[in-house]
């Protein structure tokens, strides 16, 4: 695991390609890829590629870890990097005194629903509406 700013580290390609992915497929939840400021925790296979990573801010207001995205190359998925990254998540958040961890998906991203719904062990606590004005 690694931790840096999320623009900084090697994962930055690898959470772009994946938010790339989420707007192709109609899942993104923001309008852009994470932040300048968000950190990022990814893992390494073993012939150095990087092949999870998720990107987080700690909303000091709210007293939240929140995930800005996740992303596990297709290749590689199934494998127990998602929830080597959550159980890595939930570590550096309870560091940084957090309360809680929060997630946003898309409820058209049934996997998405599912793995946050799985991991924060319990049903979603908002739905973000969006209206187009053009």
């Amino acid at each position: 695991y690694h931790s840096e700013q999320a623009m900084a580290s090697p994962a930055w390609p690898l959470l772009v390609e994946g938010f790339n992915e989420l707007t192709q497929d109609g899942f993104a939840t923001s309008p852009i890829p994470p932040g300048e400021n968000d950190k990022a925790i990814y893992i390494r296979s073993p012939d150095g590629d990087i092949v999870a990573a998720l990107a987080y801010r700690i909303v000091i207001a709210t007293g939240a870890a929140s995930v800005t995205l996740a992303y596990v190359e297709p290749s590689s998925r199934r494998l127990g990097y998602f929830s080597a990254l959550w159980r890595e998540l939930i570590r550096r958040a309870t560091d940084d005194n957090c309360s809680h961890i929060q997630a946003e998906a898309s409820p058209d991203d049934a996997v998405a629903v599912s793995i946050f719904r799985d991991k924060c062990s319990a049903a979603p606590t908002a739905v973000r509406f969006t209206r187009p004005i053009k």
